[in-house]
């Protein structure tokens, strides 16, 4: 029978997917501090084997939150190949590195908060350098952006938001800030930026779960993982928050609001830094 701590638990991580899954504040390097953290203050490391099961569900529910926001999108865009071309081609490097040696050897090397905390400034670098960029171009007001087409999201610019993409597997380097700065140095509009971001953010998502999921039809679920009723919530969670959290992305980046993001990515990230040099 489910406990309420079970609940507690399963909730706590899906609003916490559900905001850094899109706001552009690097999930898997808040992961990081918070590891190191809880390391420190008790003593123990967390065991996530327990807890892949609610990674998988996390995972769909944020899916989930694009799925809804950007469903008119994605039913236009649907059978619109030359679109569809720029998404694969933005994935193909992510892809490429994902499977393989690389990625684990990145994440072993560069998961120390210090480095997280450098990588967090790095982040905040790109979110300016990108708000800065699209600042001086003239854009529609916002609302008044065409829809997605093929024309808004050429092949070399998908490839250049794809290689910014592939930064995200450093741990406190944000995917959804990276690949809108990439987006807006790019030359992409403010909207189109974010909506981009979140187009090739379902099949990175999406891959992401499948490789969570098949670890845990290889292991098994183990006598840690959460039943269906908190694992139900969490999901819930996650899908509630990530709406919220891309209708607030949204409007931050149509007002120029990206410094809100770097503000914090970099205030945490000296933070850190300062709390591992002393």
């Amino acid at each position: 029978m489910s406990s309420l701590p079970q609940y507690l638990e399963a909730v706590s991580l899906g609003a916490l997917q559900g905001v850094a899954e899109f706001l552009p504040i690097s999930s898997s390097g808040h992961l990081a501090i918070a590891q190191a953290v809880i390391d420190e203050a008790t003593g123990r490391k967390i065991d996530s084997e327990g807890n892949r099961l609610l990674v998988v569900v996390l995972h769909l529910g944020t899916l989930g939150s694009i799925l809804w926001s950007y469903r008119r999108t994605l039913w236009a865009t649907a059978t619109d190949l030359r679109y569809l071309a720029s998404v694969a081609a933005a994935t193909a490097p992510l892809v490429a590195v994902a499977f393989t040696p690389l990625k684990d050897r990145v994440e072993e090397t560069f998961s120390r908060p210090a480095v997280v905390g450098v990588y967090l400034l790095a982040t905040a670098a790109l979110l300016l350098a990108g708000q800065f960029l699209a600042g001086r171009r003239a854009e529609p007001a916002p609302g008044e952006e065409r829809e997605a087409s093929a024309g808004d999201v050429p092949l070399s610019v998908a490839a250049i938001v794809g290689a910014f993409q592939t930064l995200a597997l450093l741990p406190g380097i944000s995917r959804s800030g990276s690949t809108i700065a990439g987006g807006l140095m790019s030359g992409l509009g403010r909207e189109e930026a974010v909506r981009f971001s979140l187009m090739i953010g379902v099949p990175a998502i999406a891959g992401a779960g499948l490789l969570e999921a098949k670890t845990v039809w290889e292991a098994g679920v183990s006598g840690g993982a959460l039943p269906v009723g908190p694992l139900a919530a969490g999901a819930a969670t996650a899908f509630a928050v990530g709406v919220a959290a891309i209708s607030l992305l949204r409007k931050a980046v149509s007002n120029d609001r990206l410094h809100w993001f770097a503000a914090y990515c970099a205030a945490v990230g000296v933070a850190t830094i300062v709390w591992q040099a002393v």
